[in-house]
């Protein structure tokens, strides 16, 4: 009851539908999911909000947290399906994504700062105390730690530097501003529901591939160098990429077709 009294009564049905996985492999993942994120913790400060902030405002903050670990569930799903042992996960993920996540203003740049910045500031206007305006602002870059901490396990390196690569990688390739391309897709039925859903794991999968690749690059820690080498490395690819990053980011309407056209350019650039 919990999880449905947390994420509604379609939570549920949504990513079993998408995902194909069993209501105990989505019970696992959600738990492991809240408790990465430390979502009860962020929910108890919003409660502590009640009648001194809008209701239409608490509930703008949780449906954002709601996004966030309906994202982070699937991608568990998805990312550890074979290995679904919810105490496992938390150890793995919690820490080292709690740990970037509480600095997580030093490694943005580019459009996702001034998002965030237009996010925080009218929560602050509103009276939201600045560690929660901090948190909800941020929640979709939170949920791209997974991806982040995912390359820093593999690869054995500081999760700090495989964030600084990640985030530095998706402001020059301007994947930020792709992804809320992404989620303008119209939705008419669940074909295309799932249609968007498997367009944005792609997306999400060519660029932990990007930054995976840099970091394999790197001698020392200097991330724009080693992004340089590796742009000037594949420099047709790129600058392929972003003439077709341009083309779709000057549409206000994105339409399937173009987006799947451009994911084919930036997944031979990922290779």
């Amino acid at each position: 009851m919990i999880l449905f009294n947390i994420m509604g009564p379609t939570f549920a049905y949504r990513i079993m539908s998408s995902s194909g996985c069993s209501f105990l492999d989505l019970s696992k993942a959600w738990i492991a999911s809240r408790d990465i994120f430390v979502l009860n913790n962020i929910l108890q400060e919003i409660e502590a909000l009640d009648h001194k902030v809008d209701c239409a405002l608490q509930n703008d903050m949780i449906f954002k947290l709601q996004s966030m670990i309906y994202r982070s569930t699937r991608w568990l799903i998805r990312n550890h399906r074979d290995e679904l042992e919810t105490g496992k996960l938390i150890r793995q993920y919690q820490q080292p994504l709690q740990s970037v996540a509480a600095n997580i203003e030093k490694v943005l740049m580019g459009n996702v700062v001034d998002y965030r910045i237009a996010a925080i500031n009218p929560l602050l206007e509103a009276s939201v105390p600045a560690s929660l305006a901090a948190k909800i602002s941020c929640t979709e870059q939170f949920y791209a730690l997974l991806s982040v901490i995912s390359v820093a396990l593999k690869l054995q390196v500081d999760p700090h530097l495989a964030a600084r690569v990640y985030f530095y990688a998706s402001y020059k390739l301007k994947l930020f501003d792709i992804a809320k391309q992404l989620n303008l897709l119209p939705v008419d039925n669940n074909w295309q529901s799932l249609a968007k859903e498997a367009m944005c794991d792609d997306l999400e999968w060519q660029q932990q591939r990007i930054a995976r690749t840099l970091l394999t690059m790197m001698k020392g820690e200097d991330v724009e160098q080693t992004f340089n080498d590796w742009e000037t490395q594949y420099e047709n690819l790129a600058q392929r990429w972003y003439k077709m990053a341009d083309s779709l980011l000057a549409i206000k309407v994105p339409e399937f077709s173009m987006c799947q056209v451009a994911l084919r350019e930036l997944l031979d650039l990922s290779k």
